[in-house]
Formats: structure tokens, C-alpha cells, sequence
């Protein structure tokens, strides 16, 4: 599967990274909570591409 590219962090403009927990994986704001004034997070999934998915879905705006 070609690589999926992750979208910014929808509270502060930077970018998500993928990480693993175990088997687990989640995305995650690179900033910590001192630059971002949330932190988001995914949870975990077995899947890193269903971590990317959750990372990258956004609120319709329309």
C-alpha cells in the first residue's frame, strides 16, 4: 500500500506523526501541550492505516 500522506494537526498547523504502541498504532500532534493547545490523538488501532485515516477525517465545513 503506497504510503498515505497525513493532513495537519486541525488545532495548531503542524504535522501529525504516526507511532507505535506494541501491536498498536495511533496518530498524534508532534507539538506537545505547551505548543498545541490540545494535543490530539487517534487511540489506538491494529492498523496504522486506519490510524491515518481517523488522523486525516476533518468535520464537513460545507
Amino acid at each position: 500500500m503506497d504510503e498515505v500522506k497525513l493532513k495537519p494537526c486541525p488545532f495548531c498547523g503542524t504535522s501529525g506523526q504516526v507511532q507505535r504502541s506494541g501491536k498498536m498504532w495511533f496518530v498524534e500532534c508532534v507539538n506537545d501541550t505547551t505548543s498545541c493547545p490540545v494535543n490530539p490523538w487517534t487511540g489506538y488501532f491494529k492498523n496504522k492505516y486506519e490510524a491515518i485515516k481517523v488522523w486525516n477525517r476533518r468535520a464537513d465545513n460545507g
